[in-house]
């Protein structure tokens, strides 16, 4: 950031990142936290923290709170593993990014793709 924001043909603090699935959720995890970041579009972003699939619950019923503590147990595994710093979950990290603009972009075929960035989006 600090190298595009330095160069002279970038004007107005245009600044922008375009992330597929991973690259996509780091993305705007990256503009919540770099507010030199002007707009994201991410493609097949969906979840990187067990708070991102709170959603399971409702369109999954039981098989959902299921797969939601299954992943919740996983993801604290992981972060009892490392010494990184859980990332910040990416409906959260959409809200501190506001106004700022967040293009979603799902693949029409993957349902849960849809309901993840409906879930992202509401934040």
């Amino acid at each position: 950031m600090d190298y595009l924001a330095s160069r002279p043909e970038v004007t107005g603090g245009r600044i922008g990142v375009v992330g597929i699935s991973m690259g996509g959720e780091e993305a705007i995890g990256a503009m919540a936290a770099d507010p030199r970041i002007r707009a994201v579009v991410a493609e097949g972003a969906t979840n990187r923290s067990a708070a991102d699939k709170a959603w399971l619950p409702t369109v999954y019923g039981v098989r959902g709170s299921l797969q939601q503590a299954l992943d919740a147990v996983m993801y604290a595994t992981t972060d009892l593993l490392t010494d990184a710093a859980p990332p910040i979950p990416l409906r959260d990290a959409a809200a501190r990014a506001a106004p700022r603009p967040v293009l979603l972009i799902t693949a029409g075929a993957v349902p849960d793709e849809d309901v993840a960035a409906r879930y992202i989006q509401a934040g």
